[in-house]
């Protein structure tokens, strides 16, 4: 659609091609992949959910997608800028980057969400700013991960399925179904409820409650966070930095 990226400069249509190309990609090995796909159907998300949501996978150890993005002229800078890839051993300069040859950028360049779920994270107007990764083997590593702060993402700007609300409804609700965790979104979305979205964690901002508050008419926010300790704290933390600071109705 022209008109989503028209007003971009030719830096930032750049970025954001490649997060838009590596959502792609990452679905693509979900739906070449038994395991993961399995792995949705236990957790009760089917292949046609994940399909709206575009669900990736990036598998353990592999290089596909650097590969992929480097041959069709991405440099390295973009590549570190997207927040997707690392350096395993010590980081070099952006300006070394630059001057390495592909065969030693392959040496260095990892995958930051290799053995995860990913989930792409989008702005109200549908364009991948970000990922989120949910791990799938049973290791010492985060159970969940964002992609890192960048002029493109910012999290607590930003919540999860805000396009997704406005496409399939074709309009605003009357009420937002607050949850904690991308999975709960789509499981709920699956089964009919599409005015719900997810906070990106249990620390939720003033502009993250401005979000919510346009995309509901009423401004009525329902929060339903996971009854742990972190879901609780965060429901607190909510109601008492933000909520009355926004002077919205709350539901809890």
């Amino acid at each position: 659609d022209f008109e989503v990226w028209k007003d971009f400069s030719l830096s930032s249509f750049q970025e954001f091609l490649l997060l838009q190309l590596s959502s792609a990609f990452f679905f693509f090995l979900l739906k070449k992949n038994l395991k993961p796909k399995t792995l949705l159907q236990l957790r009760n998300i089917s292949f046609g959910t994940a399909k709206i949501f575009q669900i990736g996978y990036s598998p353990p150890g592999q290089k596909f997608l650097f590969k992929y993005l480097s041959d069709i002229g991405f440099s390295g800078k973009k590549l570190i800028k997207s927040g997707i890839f690392f350096f395993k051993k010590k980081p070099l300069e952006f300006e070394n980057v630059e001057k390495m040859g592909s065969k030693k950028l392959n040496f260095h360049y990892y995958d930051m969400f290799q053995d995860r779920f990913i989930i792409p994270i989008r702005n109200q107007k549908g364009l991948v700013i970000g990922f989120g990764g949910r791990l799938i083997s049973k290791t010492n590593f985060p159970k969940y991960l964002n992609s890192p702060e960048s002029q493109i993402f910012k999290k607590n700007q930003n919540i999860f399925s805000q396009s997704m609300i406005i496409n399939s409804l074709h309009n605003f609700p009357k009420v937002l179904l607050l949850v904690e965790g991308y999975i709960d979104t789509m499981a709920l979305f699956q089964n009919g409820i599409r005015f719900s979205a997810a906070s990106l964690g249990t620390s939720f901002s003033f502009f993250q409650i401005n979000k919510c508050k346009n995309l509901c008419s009423l401004k009525h926010i329902i929060i339903c966070f996971d009854s742990d300790s972190a879901g609780e704290n965060g429901i607190f933390l909510l109601l008492k930095k933000n909520l009355f600071e926004s002077n919205l109705q709350d539901k809890t």
